[in-house]
Formats: C-alpha cells, structure tokens, sequence
C-alpha cells in the first residue's frame, strides 16, 4: 500500500514536472517570436531633435508657441520599426522650407494659370510620422492634378505645425497664408485644437495601458497592453471626454477663431473648407468623440461655413492600423490617403465650380506687393 503511494506520489511530482518544463519552453518560445516579431506593450516616448530649429520665443508670430525656421530640418525617431516605414535610424527627416514650414520651397506670388490651397493644421496636416509625399495635402495635390481636362495646375501648400491650437492655426493663415494668394483654404480641424480638457491621445493615453516594469517580456507586455488599452484607456478617455463637455468656454472660442479665419478668407477673395479629422481610436458605433464633431459640423453650419466630417469615411477601420506606432496614433500614411480620398471630391468642386462671385472676389485681392505680405 506504501509503495503504491509513493509510486503515485513519484508519478505526480515527475507529470508536474514535465508540464512545468513544457510551460516553460512553450512561454520562451513565445517570448523569443515575440522579440524577433517586435510585438511588445511597452515603447520608449518618440524623440525629437528639433531645438536648433525652432524659431526663438521672442521673433515667434503673435499667438504662435511653436514656429520653424526657415531652411532648417529635424528627425523624429521611435524605438522600433514594426512597419518598416522609418529609415536607418527609426524615425523620419523633416525638411522646413524657406517659407518655414515643411516641403520643398515655393514663390510667394502665385503662378499665372495655377489654383493655390493653403492647408492650415496642426501635426495631422504637417504629417507626423509620414514621408511628405505621402501626407494629405500632396495626395491631394495629385489628385486634383489628374482631372481630366483640367488646364489649371493646383498646389497644395502645407502650412500645418505640429502642436498648433486653433488660434495659432488662425495667426499663421493671417500672418502667411494669405499672402500666398489662395483660391482656397483647408483647414484641417482636430478636436485637440480648442485645448478642452487637454482633448488627447498621445503619451496620457499610451500611460494608461504601457507600463514600465513589464518591459523586461515583450510576451506579457503585449498581452497587458491589449487589455489595458481597452480597460483602462477606454476609462481614460470616458474621463477625458466626460470633463471636455464642462469646458463649453473652450470651445466656443475656438469655433469663433474658425469664424474669424472664415472672414479672412472670404475678404481676401478665397474659399473656405474645415475638415474635421477624427481620432484614431474606436473607430465604429462607440467613437467616443462623436459629439465634438457634430458640434463644431453645426457651428459651421450655422455660420455658412463649408465643413467636411471626415470620420464617416474612417469608420470600421481597425484603429492600431492606422497609427504611425504603436507609440504615437497619429495617422499614418494609409490614414492620410482615406482623408484625401475623402476630401477630393469636394475639394475639386470647390476649386472646380464656376462662381462668378469668386471670381470678382478673386479679381480684386490685394496683392502682397500692395500691403499684404508677411511680417
């Protein structure tokens, strides 16, 4: 009887053994394909090396907290490159014209026989985390540029600075967008532009679901991370959102910007579109921004201002597909074609139309020679 015990106690503890050794091997295998796949739940913040370019506080445009220099560039770097999308480094080059934003140099006066749109925006219209002729405002230039029968030739100017507010937005279209002679002006609205309750993503909703100490497994990160993000970074952003509706103050002067920037426009013989961008994020029934959008919609609506929701056209998109990394849920290049596939059709009416108003409009603009060049 002893020895059958002891027999059994043996057979137990070898079983218990072999499953603890199979457990083991099977948990670093996963491990090791997680390592060589670079599936992990925590990511370094991006880095930016853009100090020497930014333009000193004191020779900034009113209103403006962040300005390029002219003639300058800076790298953005991640800690890895799951897409393959970054060069050498892990990150991307951004090139900052003699105008100060980012692309290739431009005349200030418009060529004869070319249709100008001045893109005004924060880092959504600039393109952070995407190769410039991949960003919104170039597909749509080529785009536009394809119509059949079309004489005109359209360009789409970017004048989007990554961390830009509405009014920021609005002093850079008074202080140089303008005096770039625009037959239209797209402004790419994001709802963190009205700065209500800090209305983000970025690194507070990645610190919700990212933790530090799991680091060391890319294995068990990864799997915190999934269900993190849709625990504790849907509680985030309900709380977020949730504190946004008290901040109505925000909001209103941020649309009244929109309007002001609408007048500005029109008086200067242009056109007029807001698109809003939606975020990347629960892209489906329960986007939790839905409200923001249909309210800023109706203030344009209300005000004779053209507006464009953009969200419809992102709606039952996988969200993490569409981020720059998994550290930084900008838009990345796929998310900037389904914006401009959007807008084009619009867009093209817009710079398309025959408006005899326009057109007068148009005729009598001031020239940047006659007082409205930039300061």
């Amino acid at each position: 009887m002893e020895g059958g015990i002891s027999n059994r106690s043996r057979n137990w503890a070898y079983n218990a053994l072999l499953v603890l050794v199979a457990t083991t091997a099977t948990l670093a295998a996963l491990e090791l394909g997680f390592r060589l796949l670079d599936l992990r739940g925590y990511h370094e913040p991006r880095t930016r090396d853009w100090e020497h370019a930014l333009v000193p506080d004191e020779e900034r445009l009113p209103d403006v907290g962040i300005q390029f220099a002219p003639g300058t560039s800076f790298e953005l770097k991640y800690d890895s490159n799951p897409r393959g999308y970054f060069d050498d480094s892990g990150g991307l080059r951004y090139r900052i014209n003699d105008y100060g934003f980012r692309g290739p140099d431009y005349p200030l006066a418009k060529p004869a026989g070319v249709q100008r749109i001045v893109l005004i925006g924060d880092s959504f219209a600039f393109g952070e985390g995407v190769r410039f002729e991949q960003t919104l405002g170039e597909r749509l230039e080529g785009q536009l540029n394809q119509r059949a029968g079309t004489a005109a030739t359209v360009e789409v100017l970017n004048l989007g600075v990554g961390g830009a507010n509405t009014l920021s937005e609005l002093s850079y279209l008074r202080h140089r967008g303008i005096a770039l002679q625009p037959d239209l002006v797209l402004w790419l609205y994001v709802l963190n532009d009205a700065g209500a309750a800090r209305l983000d993503l970025w690194e507070n909703f990645k610190d919700q679901y990212e933790k530090r100490w799991m680091r060391g497994s890319y294995l068990a990160s990864y799997l915190y991370a999934r269900v993190g993000r849709q625990v504790m970074g849907r509680r985030y952003i309900d709380d977020l959102v949730g504190r946004s509706k008290g901040q109505r103050n925000k909001w209103k002067r941020s649309m009244a910007w929109l309007g002001e920037a609408n007048e500005l426009t029109r008086s200067a013989g242009a056109k007029f579109l807001v698109a809003i961008f939606p975020f990347m994020y629960r892209l489906d029934d329960g986007y939790p921004f839905r409200e923001f959008h249909d309210m800023v919609s109706r203030y344009c609506m209300e005000h004779g201002i053209e507006v464009l929701d953009l969200l419809p056209a992102f709606l039952g998109k996988t969200d993490t597909d569409l981020w720059v990394h998994p550290s930084d849920q900008h838009p990345n290049e796929i998310g900037h074609q389904i914006a401009a596939d959007a807008l084009y059709p619009v867009v093209e009416r817009l710079v398309g139309a025959e408006d005899p108003g326009f057109e007068r409009r148009r005729a009598a603009r001031v020239s940047p020679s006659s007082g409205n060049s930039p300061d």
